[in-house]
């Protein structure tokens, strides 16, 4: 195009000329010539402008196309009758597919279930719908913070066609659109109960080497209350003790979600082998037992604390740390943190629980006719912890405190038989009633298979039908 407009450039009059000479028409008064010059140049402009113009469209394009191609196309266009209409344009069909659209609903700390629907903005009737069709299968006040409800909607309406939160691992809530009346059910998941062997070896504390072999604290503590009444895991412990567990882990699917009862288990401590069981049977009360069946249960715990360190023992000459003299210690201190929960040692009665001098806070507890046990120093006591109140084996009667004569937090656990204070340390105590007679056979053959597992290993891994016992909640 610039060699097109630069050869009429260069053919024709420069502008240069052209200017001059409407120019001097104008100073000459020659009106005529400088119209005609002016005419001249508005009728070059456009044969310019028709030439280009031209040269850009396409003439056939104006054009009909032959006979024989227009008779073609239009028998074409006849046999799209013969195809049939498609669905998505036949009339009301959108209209009968509504799409749906989705909203997620958190409960907060303190929030009710409609007042979440309402920020989230669902309006009021739909809101108390859902609640009311939730309130039939669900306690509302039951509902846990952070529970997640999925509702989906019609995109036309915006109604509420469904409701999905999941309320814990195994029960999921569905609310659903049924006509108009929104309707909600359970559906619990199948829970299966499998047995595994845990193995581990102590080096430093029984918490350290649960952990190390992949076991919660839960089991930990499970574990130590089995024992109770055998080992003080406060003195007994030594580097290179073992212990071998069977226990229930509760899954579903493939997901673990908790942990059950410890069904046997096997502690081997200072060289000495102890052994549980856990049984029930017709003429037994359930609980563990040794490979004897004897019961672990016995009168009174070897301690009243879990998990803490002996600061003093039980001696009839000690120097006292505040009254700097030397005075009896008939009885056994167990250093803790201020709060740590202090448990009766056996079924009793409180004698008394208020201040007693250096003792501080002190609850006494009759256990029969010849045992007392006492525990000073507390910070506070127990819930409903008064003289007269019964108590049960490891009931929290109190808590550690550095009340009255004490340097620092810690329990002064002391035990009287027959009026004399002995050493709580070296009393041997009776066992509850074992095994009965009736149900002696299938202990044994519970004995031999429970133990082959324990020899198993810690790789064994073995699963039970859901429906083949209940499993401990």
């Amino acid at each position: 195009m610039r060699r097109f407009w630069g050869g009429l450039e260069k053919s024709g009059p420069s502008k240069e000329l052209c200017r001059e000479r409407l120019r001097r028409a104008l100073l000459r008064g020659r009106r005529a010539e400088w119209v005609c010059c002016r005419v001249a140049g508005l009728a070059a402009t456009g044969a310019a402008l028709a030439i280009v113009v031209a040269w850009l469209m396409d003439g056939s394009a104006l054009s009909l196309p032959p006979p024989k191609l227009l008779e073609e196309q239009l028998q074409a266009a006849r046999g799209l009758k013969d195809f049939p209409e498609s669905p998505l344009l036949e009339e009301g069909e959108v209209k009968e597919e509504a799409q749906e659209q989705s909203k997620e609903v958190v409960l907060r700390k303190g929030e009710g279930l409609e007042d979440a629907l309402r920020k989230a903005g669902i309006s009021q009737v739909q809101a108390r719908e859902i609640v009311e069709a939730v309130r039939a299968v669900q306690d509302l006040r039951r509902l846990r913070e952070g529970t997640r409800f999925l509702l989906s909607l019609d995109e036309q309406d915006s109604r509420v066609t469904q409701v999905e939160a999941e309320l814990d691992s195994q029960c999921t809530l569905l609310v659903e659109r049924s006509g108009e009346k929104l309707q909600a059910r359970k559906e619990m998941k199948p829970l299966e109960v499998r047995q595994r062997v845990v193995s581990g070896t102590i080096q430093g504390s029984l918490f350290g080497a649960m952990e190390k072999a992949g076991m919660p604290a839960s089991v930990t503590l499970a574990l130590a209350n089995i024992f109770d009444y055998d080992i003080d895991f406060h003195v007994d412990l030594r580097a290179g003790d073992r212990f071998d567990l069977l226990l229930e882990e509760k899954w579903i699917g493939e997901r673990r979600v908790g942990y059950g009862r410890i069904l046997a288990a096997r502690f081997v401590n200072k060289g000495r082998t102890f052994w549980a069981f856990y049984f029930s049977g017709k003429a037994t009360q359930e609980g563990y037992f040794d490979n004897e069946g004897k019961s672990l249960r016995k009168a009174f715990l070897r301690s009243p604390l879990k998990f803490t360190r002996i600061s003093s023992g039980f001696t009839h000459a000690r120097f006292h740390p505040i009254l700097e003299t030397y005075r009896p210690h008939l009885g056994v201190d167990y250093a803790a943190p201020t709060g740590t929960p202090v448990r009766a040692v056996a079924d009793g009665r409180v004698v008394s629980a208020g201040w007693e001098g250096g003792f501080g806070n002190l609850v006494k507890i009759q256990h029969g006719q010849s045992y007392v046990s006492m525990y000073g120093h507390l910070s506070r006591f127990g819930a409903g912890i008064r003289s007269g109140t019964s108590v049960r084996q490891g009931q929290v009667i109190g808590y550690v405190g550095a009340t009255g004569l004490a340097t620092g937090p810690h329990l002064d656990f002391r035990l009287m038989k027959g009026g004399q204070f002995i050493n709580p340390l070296k009393v041997n105590f009776i066992n509850a009633d074992p095994v009965g007679r009736a149900d002696s056979g299938v202990f044994r053959q519970l004995v031999a298979s429970r133990s082959r597992d324990l020899e198993a290993g810690a790789t064994t891994i073995t699963a039970r039908a859901p429906g083949a016992g209940k499993a401990p909640r």
